[in-house]
């Protein structure tokens, strides 16, 4: 019974580690349709909220967004 319950348990897991970073990819995708439409700003407050979170993928989108709103690159804090 124990051995049928882990099978289970490693089923879900692995299923919850598949879907997991779709999630986070589909932010991206909404914040390049709206860079693609011209929506910049709306894209770059779409990409700030991710590369909060520490998406590499959201961050590089929102240096693009920032180039092309003239808006100011932060300096980040050191090590």
């Amino acid at each position: 019974m124990h051995a049928i319950a882990l099978n289970i348990l490693k089923k879900i897991l692995f299923i919850i580690f598949l879907v997991a970073p779709v999630g986070a990819s589909a932010n991206d995708a909404s914040g390049i349709v709206k860079y693609n439409e011209g929506a910049f700003h709306e894209a770059r407050s779409l990409f700030l909220t991710q590369s909060k979170k520490g998406d590499a993928y959201a961050t590089f989108w929102l240096g693009v967004t920032q180039w092309e709103t003239g808006s100011d690159f932060r300096r980040a804090t050191p090590f």
